[in-house]
């Protein structure tokens, strides 16, 4: 009943009936027959020899008597360790709750708010949120008090951990309303400023608005993060960048007055994340690498991490990865000491997106088997391994993580699975994978809810589908938007990744324009070659070949066949079967 573990005074306690000899002459006989052992880290500590003795030891016990003792074990625990009730918080709350019919619930609810508050403070999320689960079992489902508003805002930042957002912005929005409706402004505010995901400010825009309104004038921390979080959702959910800017503009100047380091790099954190989901990666970069300034100064981890990963996104998409792998091991590293899942995954991801842009699939393969052992429905993941199965020849696997992702409720996070379809029709050279377009559900409209990176993605597929179906109405259509882009990376929120002058190249070439063609594809060489971007490359350098094949026609080859070589031993190199055998075919219509 003690548990599997147990001590000496704690026996004693209990067995006051027995004097100290007779208790030693017991546990003299449980040691004679291996029921119990000694531990030998402490003297008069032991523990049973197997979980199932305890068990049946326990079983054997009618129900009353087991009520009784757990609720005496639960007495003589609280007596005896009265000075350090939080390191005992779990197995009091435990002998409290079988208890329950003797003590009532007033000791269960505040020993599990406490084993709660012990459990996310080592980042043990799923432990934390059964402890405060507990405590609102003890509750009308109907009603929330004072106790349950206190535990809201901790169990929404251990289910964000766990990547459960809905569940997250619901116990926000219960105990913002709560505090809200008895006039507790500060710690109303309190509990909406930290929203550090897009998935939770988007779901919590509507309180972060009226939380603006109820922010003390007088309390500039509190109000400069209720700013820089009102900015994030502005900027991450209604595609108004110049009020985000301006929102996060006030945050800093109020860090600056008050000289809130923390502040201020959580503001430009923030605003370099808001720059990335508008494509500004110049912009994003700057600000980011500002926040990275700040972080020896002050302990702001989400504010790290969140810069970290969009200095990584910005210097993949503008092609300057020589600090990326840095940026993205050092994320990793943090997000592994934080034990958070959300940004365990953007970090692993950006590690295996850089990976595979740069060929080392054997990193890929590592990276993605991390990511999907944390989460085996992750999107990105899943997206990155179905393009590498393609991408060298195993379209049987490919196939497998496909149909992962379509079986997969559609959400704004897997965006990143109909561009990887829409690669690999490229790859495979088969326009039946356009199918998977058919359905609404399947292919995301431009809207104007979110910021570019996600518009966009609306754009890339069907720029990709005028390539494979030769529709030249479409590829004018999608290349006027996309040019804007020309001279980075497609990144952000999708696990697929590809060189836009070389989209650019094809949709011009789609369009007949072989001049403009051209022009995009030596400015995709060149990107690619300058970032190390090997298997993009491989295929900007067969596209291209096609594209200079039409142009110069059968009178010289020179060119073509050169890109065709240099093509071949890259995909050779790499094991991309499928571009091989597209680059050998090419070879061969030269020769003949």
């Amino acid at each position: 009943m003690v548990g599997r573990e147990f001590d000496l005074p704690l026996m004693a306690m209990l067995a006051d009936d027995l004097t100290d000899d007779m208790l030693l002459d017991v546990l003299e006989e449980g040691l004679d027959a291996r029921v119990i052992e000694e531990l030998p880290a402490a003297v008069g500590r032991y523990q049973f020899t197997h979980a199932l003795i305890q068990e049946t030891l326990s079983d054997e016990l009618s129900l009353p008597r087991r009520v009784r003792l757990h609720a005496r074990i639960a007495n003589a625990l609280e007596e005896l360790r009265s000075h350090e009730l939080d390191a005992h918080a779990a197995a009091l709350a435990h002998h409290y709750a079988q208890a329950e019919t003797v003590h009532g619930v007033e000791k269960l609810v505040r020993y599990s708010i406490m084993a709660g508050d012990k459990a996310l403070s080592n980042y043990a999320y799923e432990e934390a949120l059964s402890h405060f689960q507990r405590v609102l079992a003890t509750k009308d489902e109907l009603m929330i008090d004072e106790e349950v508003a206190s535990i809201l805002p901790s169990m929404a930042w251990a289910h964000a951990a766990l990547s459960q957002d809905s569940e997250a912005v619901s116990s926000i929005i219960r105990a913002f309303e709560y505090y809200e409706e008895i006039g507790d402004v500060a710690r109303a505010v309190a509990v909406v400023e930290n929203a550090h995901s897009v998935w939770l400010v988007r779901g919590l825009s509507g309180v972060l608005s009226r939380a603006v309104l109820l922010a003390p004038p007088d309390h500039p921390q509190s109000t400069g993060r209720l700013l820089s979080t009102y900015g994030f959702s502005l900027g991450a959910t209604a595609n108004e960048l110049e009020p985000a800017q301006e929102m996060l503009q006030k945050a800093i100047d109020l860090a600056r007055q008050d000289d809130d380091t923390a502040l201020e790099m959580r503001a430009l954190a923030i605003w370099g994340h808001v720059c990335g989901l508008h494509l500004r990666w110049g912009e994003s970069r700057d600000r980011c690498l500002q926040a990275l300034e700040l972080a020896d100064q002050v302990d702001e981890s989400n504010a790290e991490l969140r810069a970290l990963r969009w200095t990584v996104n910005s210097l993949s998409a503008l092609g300057q990865p020589d600090d990326t792998l840095v940026h993205s091991e050092t994320s990793l590293g943090l997000s592994e000491r934080l034990r958070d899942n959300y940004w365990r995954l953007q970090s692993l991801n950006g590690i295996a997106r850089l990976s595979y842009a740069k060929g080392d699939f054997e990193q890929v393969r590592k990276v993605t088997e991390r990511v999907l052992t944390l989460d085996p429905q992750d999107q990105a993941g899943l997206a990155v391994l179905m393009m590498l199965e393609y991408e060298t020849g195993n379209f049987s696997a490919g196939e497998h993580y496909l149909n992962r992702l379509l079986g997969l409720a559609p959400r704004l996070d897997g965006f990143s699975n109909p561009v990887g379809i829409a690669l690999i029709a490229r790859i495979v050279g088969e326009v039946e994978f356009l199918q998977h377009f058919d359905g609404p559900s399947r292919t995301p409209t431009g809207t104007s809810d979110f910021p570019p990176a996600f518009e966009l993605v609306a754009v890339y597929i069907r720029a990709w589908r005028a390539v494979q179906l030769g529709d030249a109405e479409m590829a004018q259509q999608t290349y006027a938007t996309l040019a804007r882009q020309s001279g980075t990376m497609m990144v952000g929120p999708v696990g697929t990744a590809f060189s836009i002058d070389r989209l650019l190249g094809l949709l011009a070439f789609t369009i007949g324009n072989l001049k403009e063609s051209q022009t995009h594809f030596d400015e995709a060489l060149e990107f690619c070659r300058n970032a190390g971007y090997v298997v993009e490359l491989a295929w900007a350098l067969c596209d291209y070949a096609d594209m200079r094949l039409e142009r110069d026609g059968d009178g010289n080859t020179t060119k073509a066949t050169n890109l065709l070589d240099e093509s071949l031993q890259i995909s050779s190199d790499l094991g991309m079967r499928p571009l091989m055998e597209r680059v050998l075919s090419r070879r061969e219509i030269l020769k003949a």
